[in-house]
């Protein structure tokens, strides 16, 4: 009976680490759940670019090299829920891709920019930070919060069934997160 008590605990500290190392690197929002004051309105523009060889399967032949340009334009509002703080956010993002490379022997390039698939999300603080006026949040000190997050994709985003490179996924997603 002693070692059952021990174990549980045990075991049940191993799950939230394997849950939490499976969920690191899941959203480039480092900072989704930062309280901000209520009635603040931002507005965001973002460039990435990647550029690399695109890994294939060894039997197929292909030597591919890809450049990606991606822009995004978001828009985040703050606002009070239940006396927690909350954002409601949308990301509208474009894509410009271009494919060089050898296939089957012969250089080919394809290249094209379009739509992606936008995103809207809520985050709402559950613990801690609480929805604050600008005035009270200048003296505020962040401590630990708890947040719930559901980000919502929808299929707006270009998309072709007969072409093999799509910008839109055609498909909607919804991703809960705590």
């Amino acid at each position: 009976m002693k070692d059952r008590r021990h174990f549980l605990p045990k075991l049940a500290s191993m799950a939230l680490l394997v849950a939490a190392e499976s969920s690191l690197g899941n959203d480039i929002d480092p900072r989704l759940f930062t309280n901000i004051p209520v009635g603040t309105n931002i507005l965001g523009v973002s460039y990435t670019r990647s550029e690399g060889s695109v890994a294939v399967d060894p039997s197929v032949a292909l030597d591919v090299e890809a450049e990606l340009d991606t822009f995004v334009m978001s828009y985040v509002h703050a606002f009070g829920l239940l006396g927690k703080s909350a954002t409601i956010s949308a990301a509208l993002p474009y894509a410009e891709l271009t494919l060089t490379g050898v296939v089957d022997g012969r250089s080919t390039s394809v290249s094209g920019g379009a739509m992606a698939d936008p995103t809207f999300r809520l985050a709402v603080n559950v613990a801690g930070a609480p929805a604050l006026t600008r005035e009270a949040f200048a003296s505020y000190r962040q401590k630990t919060i708890v947040g719930l997050n559901v980000e919502i994709t929808a299929p707006l985003g270009d998309y072709d069934p007969e072409k093999v490179i799509n910008f839109g996924a055609n498909r909607w997603s919804i991703a809960p997160e705590i």
